[in-house]
């Protein structure tokens, strides 16, 4: 990585870089970018599609089923809210 794409990244980002830090990140960009090109020379094994295995199910709203309505276990309840003290 070039010292003008790092100085433009770190402008993008709004970092003020020593010039340690930005050897480091130099260095550990490289070598994550150098992962990616490995990555990229991978055969994925065509243009096959894997389906999913589980079933899909209608999306269709409902309520959270509780085990006891919220009176039972809020400190105070007024009118159907909670009542909490005030700031």
């Amino acid at each position: 990585m070039r010292s003008a794409h790092l100085q433009h990244l770190a402008a993008l980002a709004r970092l003020r870089l020593t010039e340690d830090e930005a050897a480091r990140l130099r260095d550990e960009l490289g070598d994550i970018l150098g992962h990616i090109d490995a990555l990229a020379e991978v055969e994925a094994g065509g243009d096959e599609v894997v389906q999913g295995r589980l079933a899909h199910r209608d999306d269709e709203p409902d309520g959270d089923p509780l085990l006891r309505p919220p009176a039972a276990f809020a400190p105070e309840w007024t009118d159907g809210f909670f009542t909490v003290p005030r700031l």
